[in-house]
């Protein structure tokens, strides 16, 4: 076909296909993976689109990935290769259900979320990731690095949204790139620019669960290079100590079991996938919630009654949620519930021994003032009652009362360098209820006491504090 050159009759012949000819098809044009709107179709980073969409789809953003979410072998070969072999073994069970839950976040109006397995390097981190990526295609091809910049990781993100990315090797990154990406990854939105023009360019969004790995956590990693870890950024992505392979299945041992596993991973992959999500495009959408809420709420009555507000928020929207997805795949995984419920139970368990069942935050909040204490209790304290063997004191910051062990600290000393980055309103309360700090005089103090006439003579206002033994609870 050949199409004039004339300006008149180019603008006919675009009339005329707007408003009167009924013959050409309509499509869906996006660069965009995952679910339609109505979620009815499912489309794949290859181009790939399951399910029967109302409106045809083309996509137009095929990735450096594309060759790597490919089908190899069936779902039986990956039951009977791989599947089988993860049964017992709760950090590799938790990986499959962290690729499988990817899907539903949508369904079930989920925020995006991480898992970080950490350990060290023989605990079979990597095994666990190829069995995760081999849900959805090859594990070589489709995994991705943490050495990469925020930015390369939010487009990679956005190449498989609605989908599992895998995220091998925490160290790899910079401590302060890995900061950022803890953050705004499972944010789900790119940075805002402006446009020349005026207004902003159109920001990019995704929706993803991601497996990470390393050989340390992330806030022991961060806080190494001195970067202060946000509680937020610690729910976000969850970091769950590897716990190592213990039933082989008939397999030598160990090695012989990693070994396997991963070779196997490199033959079959994709269909398992495939089937899930063709499970979900035909999947009654209210099915999905009754057992996500189900779920929900037999793990939260699970939890002791005074658990905090973010032990809570991550039993139900993250453990619950890979419980679910791992529950609606059961028949397709050839796992069984019990097997299921155990594995959720151990690495819960994992996560809040290693988290703690009190506040991060808090729990942040009394280590950096009872660190400070620590730090400066020798140096920048004036001793009462003197004994004329202190030697002279530069930069105080309060006095010792010897007789207790207590400390009064200079009212803007404790807020600008104690309390430093942590607001006051929140920090003092807790570190009133944790037994550093002493209750105040009262009469509008509620935090602050007057400082005997013998120790300061104009009876200033100051924080009474003690430093938290080893055998303390935070």
């Amino acid at each position: 076909m050949t199409v004039t050159t004339k300006q008149a009759l180019r603008a006919e012949l675009a009339d005329y296909s707007q408003f009167k000819s009924r013959i050409a098809k309509q499509y869906y044009i996006t660069d965009k993976t995952g679910w339609n709107d109505d979620l009815t179709a499912f489309t794949l980073p290859n181009g790939e689109t399951l399910g029967q969409p109302q409106t045809p789809t083309i996509f137009r953003n095929l990735t450096q990935n594309i060759e790597g979410y490919r089908v190899s072998g069936t779902t039986a070969d990956w039951v009977e290769n791989i599947g089988r072999y993860c049964v017992g073994n709760p950090s590799m069970m938790l990986s499959v259900g962290v690729a499988l839950s990817a899907p539903l976040l949508k369904h079930l109006e989920a925020d995006g979320y991480g898992v970080h397995l950490y350990e060290d390097s023989t605990f079979g981190k990597t095994t666990a990731l190829n069995i995760a990526a081999s849900i959805y295609g090859h594990p070589r091809e489709t995994r991705t690095a943490w050495n990469a910049t925020p930015l390369a990781l939010q487009n990679e993100a956005f190449s498989r949204n609605g989908l599992f990315m895998p995220l091998d090797e925490i160290s790899e990154a910079s401590p302060k790139a890995v900061a950022q990406t803890a953050y705004s990854l499972f944010n789900g939105q790119g940075k805002l620019q402006g446009a020349k023009e005026g207004g902003n360019r159109k920001s990019i969004k995704w929706l993803v669960a991601n497996l990470s790995t390393g050989e340390e956590g992330l806030e022991s990693y961060l806080k190494q290079q001195g970067i202060k870890v946000n509680a937020g950024q610690l729910v976000r992505l969850l970091n769950i100590p590897m716990k190592r392979a213990t039933e082989f299945h008939g397999l030598a041992d160990g090695k012989t079991h990693a070994d396997t596993l991963n070779a196997n991973v490199m033959r079959y992959f994709g269909a398992v996938g495939v089937d899930w999500l063709t499970y979900l495009v035909q999947a009654e959408k209210s099915t999905l919630r009754a057992l996500y809420d189900k779920v929900k709420q037999s793990r939260l009555k699970s939890l002791p009654d005074n658990s905090e507000p973010q032990i809570k928020r991550v039993m139900a929207d993250r453990f619950a949620l890979i419980e679910t997805a791992l529950l609606l795949a059961k028949d397709i995984l050839q796992w069984t519930e019990q097997d299921i419920s155990n594995a959720i139970t151990a690495n819960f368990n994992e996560w809040v021994n290693a988290y703690g069942w009190h506040s991060k935050k808090h729990t942040q909040i009394i280590e950096q003032v009872n660190g400070w204490l620590l730090v400066n209790a020798d140096a920048r304290f004036e001793e009462f009652p003197p004994d004329g063997t202190q030697k002279p004191i530069s930069n105080k910051a309060g006095y010792r009362l010897v007789e207790d062990d207590r400390y009064f600290v200079f009212k803007s000393v404790f807020e600008d360098e104690a309390l430093q980055g942590q607001a006051k309103e929140v920090a003092l309360p807790v570190l009133l209820k944790a037994g550093i700090l002493h209750k105040g005089e009262g009469n509008g103090y509620a935090y602050l006491q007057r400082m005997p006439h013998k120790i300061n003579p104009k009876r200033t206002r100051a924080y009474l504090v003690e430093i938290l033994n080893e055998d303390s609870e935070i």
